[in-house]
């Protein structure tokens, strides 16, 4: 069952005091509670709850959900402590919801990932999840987490395959790319929400510069 407190305030810690409505995750996390506006708190008896510091998944390659390690009521083998990293969301769901079942997952119903207010959550399987990215335009080129290139790049590949009639195999041993990406790229089966810029010029020239400011060469995403 889920238990949710009933009053309090924030105290000039920093630290907030049981909120309405707080809900403590259930065993094997019931060190924690979770309010409805995406924060995990480490339980108090006292309504003291401590925030939890959340951190990015992958800054790097853009993925900016936010994820966090619980500790388990229980200790492994050799006393070992024993923690858990999750998403926000995940967190979020399982203290007011509950476990998931039936292999479901954490989905952001706006599209917003990095929005875990508990109205935006839902325990969902992973193809209705995907169903929904893809609705959202979240699989959709440079929305996509795991994108390789950005806008710019994006048009200068097409400029230099279209306009330059540069072939796909003269700009893979040029650029150092995968023949498969630069080819779905220029050919617009993906990055479909990259829309051609009238003004944009180059020559010949500038193809042929690696500091060129649209194609940072070799700053390509891995």
């Amino acid at each position: 069952m889920l238990s949710t407190s009933s009053t309090g305030t924030y105290t000039s810690a920093g630290n907030v005091q049981s909120q309405p409505p707080f809900a403590r995750l259930e065993y094997p996390f019931s060190r924690y509670c979770a309010d409805r506006w995406g924060n995990i708190y480490q339980y108090k008896n006292s309504g003291n709850h401590k925030p939890m510091r959340s951190r990015s998944k992958n800054p790097k390659k853009g993925d900016h959900r936010q994820i966090l390690d619980l500790t388990l009521d229980y200790r492994g083998p050799n006393n070992k402590q024993l923690r858990r990293t999750e998403q926000v969301a995940y967190w979020m769901l399982f203290a007011w919801h509950g476990a998931p079942k039936g292999g479901k997952e954490a989905s952001h119903l706006d599209g917003n990932r990095e929005n875990n207010f508990l109205t935006n959550l839902a325990w969902e399987t992973t193809g209705i999840n995907r169903e929904r990215r893809y609705a959202n335009g979240q699989y959709s080129g440079v929305n996509n987490p795991r994108h390789r290139f950005t806008e710019g790049q994006v048009r200068f590949l097409r400029y230099v395959y279209e306009v330059s009639r540069w072939t796909i195999d003269e700009i893979v041993r040029e650029y150092l790319l995968p023949e498969a990406t630069v080819r779905r790229a220029v050919t617009r089966t993906t990055y479909k929400n990259v829309v051609d810029d009238p003004s944009y010029k180059l020559t010949v020239l500038d193809h042929h510069n690696s500091r060129h400011p649209d194609y940072p060469h070799p700053q390509i995403r891995e």
